[in-house]
Order: C-alpha cells, then sequence, then structure tokens
C-alpha cells in the first residue's frame, strides 16, 4: 500500500498515461461496419458558458459506462459530443462580464479559475464559448468519455444550421408550427420569450392559468378575484384583501378595477387596454364595502386577511370556507375576534355554503381537514398548505356537485341563464365542471383568464423577474396538437423505453400538459426562422433531433461539402429517403455515391439507442425529442430508450453556488483522480435517485482501489509468473466454490448492466469480487494459478468500464501485453461459459454459516474448545426440510409453513422459530441453490459435512467430529434442523 500514499496523484498519473494511449490508437473512433452490430448513445451537450460541473460528470459518466461495456459485448458504438451555443445563456454571461459585473467576475476568477488574460476573451459571446468549450472538452478527455470526438460541432455551425432549417420547414410543412396568441414566459426587460435555458439556475417558467371571477361594487367598481376552482363560487361567503398592501384603480377594458398594485404590473402583459387610473392605497381603506357574487346575485363583504399574498392573483381572493382550509380558518380567526361586527356582520352571514358532496365528509370538508391538522392559525402555512392541496385534489378527484346546489342562488335571481347552468352540472364529478363554469364566465363577461408563473420567482439571465405575457403573432410549436399527443403516447406505450421505469408516467404527464410552445427569441446565438429572418429558434427547439446530425456531420465534412449545399432537398433524402439521388445529386453538385454513403451512415447508427440526460430535462427537452423525431421521422427510426439520471448534492446537501459546494468537474478530477471520481458517483446511488458526493465516500473508494490494486500486483507476483496446467478433474471443493460464485458475481453484474442498475454492479466489481478472492487465498493453502489467472482476467475486464485507466495498467501488470493492446480490445466474460459447482456453493455456505456460530459461542463463553463435536439432522428432517424450501417457493407465508410442518416437527421443536429459520436460510441463498438442493435426490446434510470436515479443522485449528442426530444421543437439551447443526464444546 506505500504505493498508495497519495492515491489521487497515482490516478491522475496512469489516466493521463493511458489517455495519451487510447488517442493515439484511436480506441474510441467508430464507422460502420455492416457485419457489426452497433449501439448508437448521447448524452445531452453542455452549454459552455461555464465549466463542467459534478451535474455534468454524473449524466457523462453513466453512457460512457455503458458504451464502454457494449464494446466489450462486441457492438460498434458511436458515442459523440457536441456543445449547444444557441439562445442567451452565453450571451447573458458575456455581457455581465463587459459589464464588469463583480460577483460574476469573482466567480469566474475564484470558483471557475479564470484567469485575468481569459478574462477579456469572455466579453463577447463567441469568445465565452469557445473558451469554455475548449476546457469542457479537456474535462471530457480527462474524465476518460470515450468519446468519437470526430464528430463534434456547435450549434451555430452553418452546417447545423442548415438542418435546423430543415427540421423547421419540416414541422412546419406537417402542421406542427402554428401562429397565434399565447401565453409564454417573458422577459420584461429583453422583451422576448424565456424558457428553461434563458433563467437563472436553468428553471422553466411554469406557467398557471387562473379564473378571474369579477365581482361588481356598489359603484361598480370591479373587484376581480384570481382562482383555480371557479366551481367553487356557488359558495362565496366574502371576499378578502391584505389590509396592509398596496392597491390600485386601473382601467381595463373600458372598465374599473380594484387589485393590487403587483397584479396590475402583470396584467399590462396580458391586456392591450390597461391604464392606471389611480393609486388605491391599502386594503384596509375597502374593508366592509358590499360586493354582488356575478353568478349567485348575493352581496358579500370584503374582510381582512395576512394570509392574502398581493403578489400571487389579483390581491383579492373570494371566500369558500366550505372548501377551503385558508378562508375557513380566517374566518375563524375573525369571527372569534369579533372584528366582524365592525362591518355590520353577523356569523350567519359568514356560515360556510356547501357546494360539493364528498363522502367520508361532513358537508364541511375544509372544517374537516383543519381539524385533521390541528390548525388554528392562518399563519400555520406548512399545515394550511399541507390541508388545502390534500382536500383540493380529493375534492376534483371524487367530489361531486351538490344536488341541492339551487339553494346556494339569492331568493331575487331568477336569471334563467344560471338556473340552466346549475341543472347542467349538480349531481356530476367536479372534474368535469370546471369548464361549464368558466365557459359561462366568459360567455357572460362576468370572468376573465389570468396567467401567473407557478413556480415564481423565475429570473431571467439579465436579472429581472419573469412575468406572463400574451404573446400576439407569435411562431409556437404546437405541442397542443392531440394527434400529436396521441402518438407519442402509443410510441410511449409500445415501443420507447424508459429507463428507470418509474419515470415513465412522469413522461406521461407532460404530454398532458404540454402546451403550445414559442420557438423563437428575439436575440441570441442560433439559427434564423427560416420564414422570418428576425427571430432566432430558441435553444430547446433547436436541440430535439441533432443525434441525426451526429450520424452524418463527419462525412459532410469528410467531402467538403459546403452549407450552401446543405439544402432541403439534401436533408429530405438524407434523413428521409425522398427524391430521385441522380437529380438532386445534379442540382447539387454532390456525386451520387457521396450522397449514397451519407444516407447508409445515418441508417446504420440510427435509430438511437439510448439518449442519456437528467431528470430535470424530463418535462421539457427529452419529451420534446420525442415529440420532435415521431413527427419528423418514420416509426422504425424512433428513439429505443431513454436513460434518466438524478441529480447530485454534495455531503447531503443540493450542489448549489449560493451554498459555497458547488464543485467544478475539473476541480473534482484535480482534487480525486477521475477514476475515484467515476467511482464514487455511481456507488453512491441507483442512477434514477439523487446521489450523495461526500468526502467519506471519497475516501472509502480510493481505499478500495488502493487495496484492489495491491491485491492484484500481490496475487500477479505470487501466483501468476507460471500458471498452472490443471483441469477441472483436478478442482478441489473450493476451487469449484471460487469459480461458481464468480460464475454468480459475472451474471449478476451483467444483468445489472443490462438494466441500467449501475450502484449493485459497482457493489459486485469492486467489493463483493474482492471479498471472493480474498476469501479463497485464505482458505486454500495453495491456491489454483490457473484459476486465479483466469479469473483476475476476467475481473479486470469487467473493471474496465468503471475505471478505464485503472483498469488498463493493471491488465498490463498481470498480461505484459504491447502497449497498444488494451483491456478494451478483450470480450466481456459470457457467465454461460463459466462451470457452476451448486454442491459445492452449498457446501461452503453451510461451512460458512457454522463458523459464524462457532464464533459466536466462543464469544460468549470467552474460552477456545480443545473439539467441537457438530450435530447434524437426520435424514427424516432433510426431507422435511426439502417439503419446507417447496412451501416457501410457492410463496407461501413463514405462518403457513409453520402449519404444514406442525404434526412432524411438534414435539421436536418449536414449529413456528423452525419455520422461521427455514424461511431465514432460503432467503439468504440464491434461488438456484435452492432449486439445486429441491432436485438433488443424493444431496442430504451428511454428505455436504463430509465434503467441509477437513476445511473447518484447517481453518478453526480445532479436532472437528460430526455425527447424525438419533433419540438418545447427548445434545445437552438442543436439537439440530437442517442446516442449523447443534454445536457442543469440549474443554
Amino acid at each position: 500500500m506505500e504505493k498508495f500514499a497519495n492515491f489521487t496523484e497515482f490516478d491522475k498519473s496512469i489516466s493521463k498515461k493511458w489517455n495519451e494511449v487510447w488517442e493515439k490508437i484511436k480506441i474510441n473512433e467508430a464507422d460502420p461496419e455492416p457485419s457489426r452490430k452497433k449501439f448508437y448513445l448521447t448524452a445531452a451537450y453542455p452549454y459552455p458558458n461555464g465549466p463542467l460541473h459534478l451535474g455534468h460528470a454524473r449524466t457523462y459518466l453513466i453512457p460512457d459506462v455503458i458504451a464502454r461495456y457494449k464494446r466489450l459485448q462486441g457492438y460498434n458504438v458511436l458515442f459523440p459530443m457536441a456543445f449547444h451555443f444557441t439562445g442567451t445563456p452565453i450571451l447573458s454571461s458575456s455581457e455581465a462580464i463587459a459589464r464588469g459585473e463583480e460577483h460574476l467576475i469573482k466567480e469566474f476568477r475564484e470558483l471557475y479559475e479564470v484567469s485575468e488574460e481569459d478574462l477579456e476573451k469572455l466579453k463577447t459571446p463567441l469568445g465565452m464559448a469557445n473558451y469554455f468549450k475548449e476546457r469542457a472538452k479537456k474535462d471530457m478527455k480527462d474524465y476518460m468519455l470515450s468519446i468519437d470526438w470526430r464528430r463534434e460541432f456547435t450549434t451555430i455551425d452553418p452546417e447545423y444550421s442548415s438542418f435546423i432549417t430543415w427540421q423547421f420547414l419540416k414541422l412546419k410543412e406537417r402542421g406542427y408550427i402554428v401562429q397565434g396568441t399565447h401565453p409564454v414566459g417573458w422577459c420584461p426587460y429583453h422583451q422576448m420569450p424565456v424558457g428553461m435555458h434563458d433563467t437563472k439556475g436553468d428553471v422553466e417558467p411554469e406557467i398557471q392559468e387562473y379564473t378571474l371571477i369579477l365581482f361588481e361594487g356598489e359603484d361598480g367598481t370591479i373587484y376581480p378575484t384570481a382562482t383555480l376552482r371557479p366551481e367553487t363560487i356557488f359558495g362565496v361567503t366574502n371576499l378578502w384583501v391584505n389590509e396592509d398592501a398596496e392597491y390600485v384603480i386601473a382601467n381595463i377594458d373600458g372598465k374599473k378595477y380594484f387589485l393590487s398594485k403587483q397584479a396590475f404590473y402583470k396584467i399590462t402583459f396580458q391586456k392591450k387596454n390597461v391604464q392606471l387610473i389611480k393609486d388605491a392605497g391599502k386594503g384596509v381603506n375597502v374593508l366592509g364595502k358590499k360586493v354582488r357574487n356575478p353568478i349567485t346575485g348575493k352581496v358579500v363583504s370584503i374582510l381582512p386577511s395576512s394570509f392574502v399574498d398581493p403578489s400571487t392573483g389579483t390581491g383579492v381572493v373570494m371566500s369558500v370556507p366550505s372548501h377551503a382550509p385558508y378562508d375557513y380558518v380566517a374566518l375563524k380567526e375573525i369571527i372569534s375576534s369579533n372584528e366582524v361586527k365592525k362591518f355590520g356582520l353577523d356569523e350567519e352571514k359568514l356560515k360556510p355554503v356547501p357546494v360539493i358532496y364528498l363522502k367520508g365528509y361532513s358537508p364541511n370538508p375544509a372544517e374537516d381537514v383543519v381539524q385533521k391538522y390541528k390548525i388554528k392559525s392562518v399563519k400555520e402555512k406548512e399545515n394550511l398548505d399541507k390541508a388545502t392541496k390534500e382536500l383540493y385534489l380529493e375534492e376534483f378527484s371524487n367530489g361531486v356537485i351538490r344536488e341541492d346546489l339551487i339553494k346556494t342562488i339569492a331568493v331575487d335571481v331568477a336569471d334563467r341563464k344560471v338556473i340552466e347552468l346549475i341543472e347542467g352540472i349538480r349531481g356530476k364529478n367536479v372534474k368535469d365542471v370546471k369548464k361549464n363554469v368558466i365557459s359561462f364566465l366568459l360567455s357572460n363577461k362576468i370572468g376573465d383568464m389570468f396567467y401567473e408563473i407557478a413556480n415564481k420567482p423565475v429570473y431571467c439571465r439579465c436579472g429581472t423577474e419573469i412575468v406572463v405575457k400574451l404573446l400576439e403573432n407569435q411562431w409556437f410549436i404546437d405541442y397542443e396538437n392531440q394527434k400529436w399527443k396521441d402518438k407519442v403516447r402509443k410510441a410511449l406505450e409500445n415501443r420507447i423505453e424508459i429507463v428507470p421505469e418509474e419515470y415513465k408516467e412522469w413522461f406521461f404527464n407532460t404530454i398532458e400538459w404540454l402546451k403550445k410552445r414559442a420557438c423563437a427569441r428575439s436575440r441570441g446565438l442560433g439559427t434564423s426562422l427560416p420564414w422570418d429572418k428576425n427571430w432566432i429558434i430558441e435553444s430547446l427547439s433547436d436541440s430535439t433531433i441533432y443525434m441525426a446530425f451526429y450520424t452524418v456531420i463527419k462525412k459532410i465534412r469528410d467531402y467538403k461539402i459546403t452549407s450552401e449545399k446543405l439544402t432541403e432537398e439534401f436533408w429530405d433524402y438524407v434523413f428521409l429517403g425522398y427524391g430521385d439521388e441522380k437529380e438532386i445529386s445534379e442540382k447539387l453538385k454532390i456525386d451520387t455515391e457521396v450522397l449514397k454513403s451519407i444516407r447508409n451512415e445515418f441508417l446504420y447508427w440510427y435509430p438511437l439507442d439510448n439518449r442519456h440526460s437528467g431528470k430535470d430535462l424530463v418535462p421539457n427537452h427529452l419529451s420534446f425529442m420525442l415529440f420532435n423525431h415521431i413527427a419528423i421521422f418514420p416509426e422504425n427510426l424512433w428513439p429505443k430508450r431513454i436513460v434518466v439520471n438524478g441529480h447530485i448534492m454534495v455531503e447531503g446537501v443540493k450542489m448549489s453556488k449560493s451554498l459555497g459546494n458547488f464543485i467544478p468537474m475539473f476541480k473534482a478530477i484535480r482534487d480525486v483522480g477521475p477514476n475515484t471520481l467515476r467511482v464514487s458517483l455511481l456507488y453512491s446511488a441507483e442512477i434514477g435517485n439523487d446521489a450523495n458526493y461526500s468526502k467519506e465516500l471519497v475516501r472509502v473508494v480510493q481505499d478500495k482501489l488502493a487495496r484492489i490494486y495491491s491485491l492484484i500486483a500481490e496475487i500477479s507476483d505470487k501466483y501468476l509468473k507460471t500458471p498452472q496446467e490443471g483441469s477441472a478433474a483436478e478442482l478441489d471443493i473450493i476451487d469449484k466454490w471460487f469459480i461458481s460464485k464468480f460464475k454468480r458475481i459475472v451474471k449478476r453484474v451483467t444483468d445489472d448492466l443490462e438494466g441500467y442498475v449501475l450502484r449493485d454492479a459497482v457493489v459486485q466489481i469492486f467489493f463483493e469480487t474482492e471479498q471472493s478472492i480474498e476469501e479463497y487465498i485464505s482458505i486454500k493453502q495453495n491456491p489454483n494459478s490457473k484459476i486465479l489467472n483466469e479469473i483476475i482476467h476476467e475481473w479486470i475486464i469487467m473493471m474496465s468500464p468503471f475505471v478505464p485507466s485503472f483498469a488498463e495498467d493493471l491488465w498490463h501488470l498481470v498480461t505484459k501485453d504491447p502497449i497498444e493492446k488494451s483491456v478494451f480490445n478483450n470480450k466481456w466474460p459470457d457467465y454461460n461459459e463459466i462451470s457452476s459447482y451448486s454442491f459445492e456453493e452449498l457446501a461452503i455456505i453451510y461451512m460458512e454459516r457454522i463458523i459464524s456460530d462457532i464464533e459466536g459461542i466462543k464469544k460468549a463463553l470467552k474460552k477456545t474448545p480443545n473439539e467441537i463435536h457438530i450435530i447434524i439432522s437426520n435424514e427424516k428432517l432433510w426431507k422435511l426440510f426439502k417439503n419446507a424450501l417447496l412451501i416457501l417457493k410457492e410463496g407461501h407465508s413463514v405462518k403457513e409453513l409453520t402449519s404444514a410442518i406442525s404434526k412432524e416437527i411438534g414435539g421436536y421443536a418449536n414449529p413456528y422459530q423452525v419455520a422461521e429459520q427455514f424461511n431465514e436460510f432460503y432467503q439468504s441463498i440464491p434461488e438456484d441453490i435452492s432449486d439445486f438442493i429441491l432436485k438433488s435426490e443424493d444431496i442430504n446434510e451428511r454428505e455436504l459435512m463430509l465434503s467441509i470436515i477437513p476445511l473447518l479443522q484447517n481453518k478453526l485449528s480445532l479436532k472437528v467430529k460430526f455425527s447424525e442426530y438419533e433419540e438418545g444421543l447427548v445434545t445437552r437439551g438442543k436439537r439440530p434442523i437442517p442446516m442449523k447443526p447443534v454445536i457442543l464444546f469440549s474443554f
């Protein structure tokens, strides 16, 4: 272990050494080979507006492990990479540097370690993009990602722009791009729509649609309330305002509105005819005023409550205490304080009005959930939010509009239209009537629509808070198109695999709620909209099918085809097979064989086998990728699989610059070494879960890798210099157990990699295998060097996808192969080609259990015996044991097993305790071992004991004898059961 006094430096040195060799022998480059099966995988390309970080390290590591594994399986694997220059992230960052924003310059200097000289380069968008592109590329190489860099591109390359132009022409041609007026996230400063990649922290602005219900005051002033539950309007008892908030009077579409200052600002982006009339002062000024419910006709009062947030909705809230926990608690507070008397009200007028029947609840469900959570005050926000969410979901899913809804109407109201509305919704499910109420409100001009950023505050990269704007005459990708959605749903159900499986529901939910998406911006880098050059295609719209572009860009460059020739006809032919190649050849002056070659390259690699990305891209990029592939390509070219990974935490806390735990990838590599970093990230969690990176984890991993290297070096020196010749006939029980155990590990790791269960694969390779080898050497006095040689070789091969340079160094240490003969030139171990020895595995399992029991007795007695006498179960008990295993294998419970064996075991031992011990043994062994016991007629406990007695004596350095149990045998009051013998000490 002395060699690893500084494992980090060792890790970095071998990685640098082997990286240079791999680059020289071009081990990561892939070209079509029709005789070989292919595997094509990609990961989301990065934005070069800063260095890569631990999140990138995790996301890119997973496809790299799979790529290396597939190569070892004989696949021709393509794993390319590019860089996303499009959009505003780079532009915003470079502008901030150019403006001299100190906080950002400090971040670049200290966190990103950008030199003063290089800071000057970052003042232009292209300077910044190219600088961080080169740094990212270096980090990826240092991290040993097996990328074919010949296919690298940026999203502003002219070839790529022609490709995106073609994509958008196809989308428009097929009716998936529309022009219209729709709500979008909007930066008021830059006057343009924004999406995830335009915001600080890469947060997608989520748009929430509210219904405005227009309550009218006695002087004609409109008090608009924004609600998500317009169907509850029948139960309004009052309106709420925040008495300390600032409000305004505004002219909106010719009517006088009362709303909060914040709401007025937001509504200016959603309405054309909006003018400020005057400040209305604080909410306290309208307390006690009367307004009329536009549907029920009832007159209600405006009351104060501190829970009203003037920055949400309009700052005016309709109170439905029967169905809204906040309203119920606020009313209880104001009634108990006697404050209502100031407004000439009595409790009867504020009595909750039931609208929805909910089975299992009282007529006032809000009261029920408030009591459940023991809420006393509107200040108990956390519990109120829980109660609100719980009740709203329950009422939406299972609620029914009350049959007696007509009782909510004022006696002097006899509006035929209102009566018809009530008749149309009473007795119906809540989830089915919302649209009826909204339609009624809008058609009668007593309601409107209002939009909020649901996950506010969201900030543009310039620092301005995002609002919702109703954007007119804008171009949108129509993700609301129901026929398109149906195609994507069908593809997800029948063709496209999602890993892990539990993420599939998230995709289905995204398909359900996706709306039209503004697909262009007025600023930023990128490709112009083909039919309107004043707009730039935004970054989440030009990054949906670029996986196809990777397959052909190398040949386009090799054949020196200029971007002017990459017309719509060219791309139609290459990707869709449209057109006559001779006519296209003549028109574009491209040789027909060149055209065929480019198309054949695309068809060789497509469809995409794996798309890898973090879970934050499920509701945007990954879903958009599916929509666009399905819109443009034939079904046989749709992606096969999407692999989603979780986020990164550092020391148990989400990684964030604001928390000071943000780790750039280059620093992690420098501080711990690339092999260590790779294993640490994989060992911390399975791919679908969030990974926790910690100093303790790194220490464990480095200790393990150092131990493995030392172990293999020691084995190589002691046993592998002159491997023994031998045959299966010369193998003893330990050899057979070792081979069989290794076969089991190979199978499990192979299954893990096929199922993307990478953490368990790491555990099996780096922990279980090492432990098995250590155990074999400790038990076997003279280890079989032939077996060790074969297993060490295969072990190193299995390590190689996870720790490439570490495995490569070990491979050459053991094999003495020429430097250009890589570990990656080998074949992944096939567990079907490894012998299996079930009896020997069972015997060693039995021995280990006996040794564990002996050590436990020694510890309790604090004495070491001179001799051990083991009393095993007899043939009758063994048959009972086999029957018990069969019962458990059929899925029966311990209770059922107890009942089944009680007659035979009763009087001998406690049936339930015996059943529990049988179940413990059954659960602890591999399924095929239990099958072996059930199928073998000539195997019993005596045979197992005979096979391990010599090993036991050697391992314990004690005399060991055994007997089968029979009546009258002295067992000191104990009785053996199968695989749990009685152990007697003699002193």
